[in-house]
């Protein structure tokens, strides 16, 4: 997996994450003030962030970064399939709280196997 492969696969992660956040942002009145959501958003906030330092890093890393095994490439490419199939089915705190565990947990994957 080429440098800028990963690049792109940290950034749909991080849009992912960003739609996820604005899903509990956007939530009914009412419902957005309870602590389940607060505490994803929390966490949804912190893997923002971090997939944000690891984008930057591997941007300045240009030419400087080793090659992603085959194997660890191949499962990137389907924790970012994956996590591109990930929809909002219903307008409850279930169903955006699922969709935000399951962006959260398919972005920090991706993190995870490109950093190491």
């Amino acid at each position: 997996m080429e440098l800028q492969d990963r690049i792109q696969a940290l950034q749909a992660a991080l849009d992912k994450v960003n739609d996820a956040l604005a899903a509990l942002d956007n939530a009914p009145d009412g419902l957005a003030a309870t602590a389940q959501v607060d505490a994803q958003h929390a966490l949804l906030d912190s893997e923002r962030q971090q997939l944000g330092f690891e984008i930057g890093n591997l941007q300045m890393a240009i030419g400087e970064v080793r090659e992603i095994e085959p194997d660890v490439a191949a499962r990137i490419q389907t924790l970012s399939a994956e996590l591109g199939r990930i929809v909002v089915r219903e307008a409850t705190v279930t169903a955006a709280l699922d969709f935000a565990n399951a962006v959260l947990e398919k972005a920090s994957d991706i993190r995870r196997q490109i950093t190491g």
